[in-house]
């Protein structure tokens, strides 16, 4: 922009809002507002053109500095180009009206679009958010449905420990019958020569 407020090609698009180069990162925008985000940074823009096109000086009010430094019959004479300084005015009037109806325009066109769309969007929002819900509620039944299975698993594990070790006990007591050497039941008074007949 030069020191009278004009701009140049080489100003640089105004900044957005948590952007450095005037647009939203692409990652923080979703699909559904995209058009709503684009049409919101063109009124923005416009904005800012319609108040740059206000300071844009005219010719004689641009060259009004060099008044008095200048030696005479070399400074700008006004009234050698009055036409065209005429013209020059009714130029910028029509760029600034321009601006401003192109603003308004987008602006209105954004409306219209919105309220045909949005009926639509905010439908689709809600089925989405219901899908989410009735999956979330599936996948918790599906989890209350698997822990009793797990319990009874758990259960017969326990179960079946048990057997075993109650046939090992079992099996211990049988060894212990086979290897202890049988017992003389006969009683030894029968040996004994003060009964012997």
């Amino acid at each position: 922009m030069d020191p009278q407020g004009a701009v140049t090609d080489g100003d640089p698009a105004p900044a957005m809002a948590g952007s450095s180069n005037g647009v939203a990162p692409e990652s923080k925008r979703s699909n559904d507002n995209v058009a709503t985000a684009a049409l919101s940074q063109i009124d923005v823009l416009l904005a800012r053109a319609c108040d740059l096109s206000r300071q844009v000086p005219t010719t004689s009010a641009r060259l009004s500095h060099t008044e008095g430094i200048l030696p005479p019959g070399h400074g700008f004479d006004a009234e050698a180009v009055k036409d065209g300084l005429s013209k020059e005015a009714a130029l910028l009037d029509h760029l600034q009206k321009a601006t401003f109806h192109l603003r308004s325009s987008f602006a209105l066109f954004k409306s219209v679009q919105d309220d045909r769309c949005r009926p639509y969007e905010d439908k689709a929002k809600s089925a989405s958010r219901q899908m989410a819900e009735e999956e979330a509620a599936a996948q918790g039944s599906e989890r209350e449905t698997e822990a009793p299975s797990d319990e009874f698993e758990e259960n017969a594990d326990h179960f079946m420990s048990c057997d075993e070790e109650d046939a090992e006990e079992e099996e211990e007591e049988a060894a212990s019958a086979v290897s202890s050497p049988p017992q003389d039941l006969t009683d030894d008074d029968d040996e004994d020569p003060d009964y012997a007949g």
